[in-house]
This record gives C-alpha cells, sequence and structure tokens, in this order.
C-alpha cells in the first residue's frame, strides 16, 4: 500500500490516504469510531518528516511497522502494515486480513514488543485493498510510534526502500527506484512501480 522514500521522507502523500480513507468509512457498514477518525485526522494532516539518510529513516520507522498474522482452518498467513496513530491504529491491504470482518480480530508483532498483540479490525475496503485495524495497548502502556505520511507524491526515478515481513521473514529493508507511475492500477487503485523487493508478506507495508 505505502512506499517510503529515502533520503527525503515517508511517500504515501496524505491526499491519496486521506482519500482511501474516507472512502473506506464510506463503502463499510461498520463506520470507523469518532475518536478513530479524529486520530486519522490528525495523522494526514501533520508535517512530513524532515529529509534524513535511509540508515536514520528506517531506524525511525521500524517500531511503526506491523507484522500481521492471519490464524486460519488451512494455515496462517502474514503481512505487514504501518502504524499511523499513537492509539495504534494501523493500514494494511485487505487482501492481507483476508476473510476477516470489522469487529473480529488478527494477530500482530511489532519490532521491540515482546509476543504478539491482539489487533481488532475496523474496517475493510476489497475495492480499494485497503483495511484499517487496531492494535490493543502496548504492554508497557507507552503510545505506539507512528510513520510521518508525505505531503506530495513520489516521483518517477526517485529513490525509494520497501519495509516489512516478506516470505515469514523478521523485518526486512529493501531499496530500488520508482520506475513508473502512470497507466498502472484499476479504476479503484493507482498502482506505483518499483524496483525494489517486493514479495508476499510485504503486502501492506510501506
Amino acid at each position: 500500500f505505502g512506499m517510503i522514500n529515502a533520503p527525503t521522507h515517508t511517500s504515501v502523500d496524505q491526499a491519496a490516504a486521506r482519500s482511501a480513507i474516507t472512502q473506506i468509512q464510506d463503502t463499510t457498514a461498520h463506520a470507523l469510531p469518532p475518536e478513530v477518525q479524529a486520530a486519522l485526522a490528525q495523522a494526514l494532516g501533520a508535517p512530513s518528516a524532515p529529509a534524513e539518510s535511509r540508515e536514520a529513516m528506517v531506524a525511525r520507522v521500524k517500531g511503526s511497522v506491523v507484522n500481521v498474522i492471519v490464524r486460519m482452518p488451512q494455515g496462517t498467513a502474514t503481512g505487514s502494515g504501518f502504524i499511523l496513530t499513537p492509539e495504534g491504529v494501523f493500514v494494511t491491504n485487505a487482501h492481507v486480513v483476508g476473510s476477516r470482518q470489522a469487529g473480529e480480530f488478527v494477530e500482530a508483532r511489532v519490532p521491540g514488543v515482546p509476543g504478539t498483540i491482539k489487533a481488532k479490525v475496523l474496517a475493510v475496503n476489497h475495492d480499494k485493498d485497503l483495511a484499517i485495524v487496531q492494535l490493543a495497548q502496548r504492554p508497557d502502556g507507552k503510545p505506539w510510534p507512528v510513520v510521518t505520511l508525505a505531503s506530495q507524491a513520489p516521483r518517477e526515478g526517485e529513490d525509494v526502500t520497501a519495509t516489512g515481513y516478506p516470505r515469514g521473514l523478521p523485518f526486512t529493508v529493501t531499496a530500488g527506484v520508482v520506475s513508473g507511475m502512470d497507466g498502472r492500477g484499476n479504476m479503484y487503485v493507482k498502482h506505483l512501480q518499483t524496483d525494489a523487493s517486493i514479495n508476499p508478506g510485504n503486502s501492506g507495508g510501506p
């Protein structure tokens, strides 16, 4: 869903993210709670992170990148996501949560937090391939660290970094460039093409 670019800033642009989250509210029978709506509005309007090296950016966002775990009778599926609010609201792809509906639960692992954390699905939009999920409170009671969104979309040729949990591996970083922007996607989603290595399990991550 999202990409992080270096050495500038997180490159999920605010306008696109705001539009997607608005649409997910409008197309689900389960409206997001008012406090979640307020927290997301604040996250979407926050200033972009300042320019920094790739190493500094990865160190900053690592604690906000979620490993999503969905247990099913036929096995376990995994994906990634990124935290947008201190209350633990995070975004991932709808196909990562699979058949889970709003009000149902998945599990998650987050760097620096022992064990797995219970996470409640708040809303799902399969057309946009987008899901909003909320982590339970951190065991230490501290706020969840968040990813800061960019104020503009990335440009072709710009450096890009992908983070997440490909193929069940621990936190992983890959890098490349934005290969293309125009004419990719479908009527519901605009795709960004990159040569950064992205594999099953990266889905939903920044």
